[in-house]
């Protein structure tokens, strides 16, 4: 294992360990969902280069991700099935999992653009603000949302 890969792990512990930490106990899944959001957003400011490490790395083009890393990374997406499943009952594992696979990319790229002031990007002193937004757009009203074709639960 390359000390790029032991960084990238303790980093992904440490990060799945702050997000399993956000979310108040005795909170909404709306409420849970923001918690996780704004958890993620300070954990990228405050630990830019560590973050960085792991989002920016390129492997080379016949490499995977090393397994211990997407077993972590997974974590990252399970802490925010248990709000959405609360949230959208009505959709079977797969779909709750690429909804939450969704949601996670969304925040990763809002933070992303910003922290590297791209054009795009929100400016930083607004981040938290259009993530809380953002994750809000997301989760508001999702359990009256219907379904489409794809989306079935059968």
């Amino acid at each position: 294992r390359s000390a790029h890969n032991s960084c990238n792990s303790r980093t992904l512990a440490h990060l799945g360990q702050t997000l399993h930490d956000a979310g108040p106990a005795q909170a909404t899944p709306q409420e849970t969902m923001q918690a996780l959001a704004k958890g993620y957003v300070n954990f990228a400011v405050d630990n830019l280069n560590l973050w960085s490490s792991i989002f920016n790395h390129r492997l080379p083009k016949e490499s995977d991700v090393p397994d211990g890393n997407q077993l972590e990374l997974a974590v990252l997406i399970e802490e925010t099935i248990n709000p959405l499943s609360k949230m959208q009952p009505d959709l079977n594992a797969e779909k709750l999992r690429k909804r939450a696979q969704t949601l996670f990319a969304s925040v990763q790229g809002v933070v992303q653009m910003s922290i590297y002031g791209r054009f795009v990007g929100t400016p930083s002193e607004l981040l938290e603000g259009e993530v809380e937004a953002l994750v809000e757009a997301m989760t508001r009203g999702s359990h009256l949302a219907k379904t489409t074709q794809g989306d079935a639960s059968q």
